[in-house]
This record gives C-alpha cells, structure tokens and sequence, in this order.
C-alpha cells in the first residue's frame, strides 16, 4: 500500500511534509536534541495520565452536520483537533476513509489545509498542513453520498504527525453516519 501522501512525494512544496510519507525519496531527519535531567519536568498529579498511545496527544474529533444523511444529499463533517503535548508539531496530516461510493466536494471552512488529497481507491482523504495551526481549531469538508446508498455508514479519521521523532499515529476513530429519513 502506497503510503499516506505518496503520490505527493514529488512535489518540492511538501518537501517539510516529506517525512509523513513512508517510501518518500528525502526522508524528513532531525536531531535529537539531547535533554538535560534538569529539563525533566514531573507530571502534576492534577493533570490527565498520558494516553495509552503517546501520539492521542493530538486530540481529534468530528461533528455531522445534519447528523445523518439523506442519499444525494451533501453533509459536512466538521473535524476538531487539539494537541495537548510538549513537543511542538512540526509536520501536520488528518486522514478520513470514507464510505465507497461517497463524493468529496470540497473543504468547507476552518482552517484551510495547504494540500488535499484524494486516493479514490482506498477512499482515503488526506488534508496536510506544512505551517501548523494553532490550537485547537478545525476544519470542515462536504461530502454527497450516492443517490442509492442506503443504511447507515462510517467514516474513520486519523491524525498524523511529527514533532521531533519519527511518525506518529493517533488511534483511529470510527464517526457512524446514521441514514436519515
């Protein structure tokens, strides 16, 4: 399977981006910075244990709007992201599997990704930002499903980014799409 922005790797624009892409010609490379023990700062007990998997820092979330959708009928899916980790971001993709047959129309509002993608095979959206936004924010996209679909269905959307180190993956998350009446 090609990997996530591959067919991107090309493009000198997304040279920043590059790292996020497995397979790519320049793979992004940083230094690690060494740390200091004096640099170390303990956990407050206050705060939220660390997530199960290190990279659910970045928080992602979706809203429906309508909350189900009617065949033919476009509905936006709002995406909410927040990143609650030490290290800054320095390279930033969310990844949407949408339902087979459904139709990207457009991103609708939010902040505005620098590149989209979609890989109609897989049904992969991928939206990529080489400057990171600030937190939190969010971004809207439409989609029309078929003029036949029916039953309810599913997306699954997924952040990925960098920060110093290599790739990181947040779990993925199923958003269900009821079928409205």
């Amino acid at each position: 399977m090609r990997g996530m922005l591959g067919c991107l790797s090309c493009l000198a624009a997304v040279a920043v981006v590059c790292g996020l892409m497995p397979g790519c010609a320049q793979p992004a490379t940083t230094p690690e910075t060494p740390r200091s023990e004096e640099a170390v700062t303990p956990t407050p007990p206050e705060e939220a244990p660390a997530p199960d998997n290190p990279a659910d820092a970045l928080k992602v979330s979706h809203r429906l709007s309508p909350e189900a959708y009617k065949p033919g009928e476009e509905i936006e899916v709002v995406v909410d992201m927040d990143y609650v980790g030490d290290d800054p971001i320095t390279a930033l993709a969310i990844q949407q599997v949408v339902p087979a047959g459904w139709e990207f129309v457009a991103v609708t509002g939010g902040i505005q990704p620098d590149v989209s993608h979609r890989d109609a095979e897989l049904g992969a959206m991928d939206f990529v930002w080489i400057t990171t936004p600030d937190w939190p924010n969010n971004f809207s996209y439409a989609l029309r499903p078929p003029e036949d679909a029916r039953g309810d269905a599913k997306l699954t959307g997924q952040g990925i980014y960098r920060t110093s180190g290599p790739e990181l993956r947040t779990t993925p998350v199923e958003v269900p799409i009821p079928a409205g009446s």
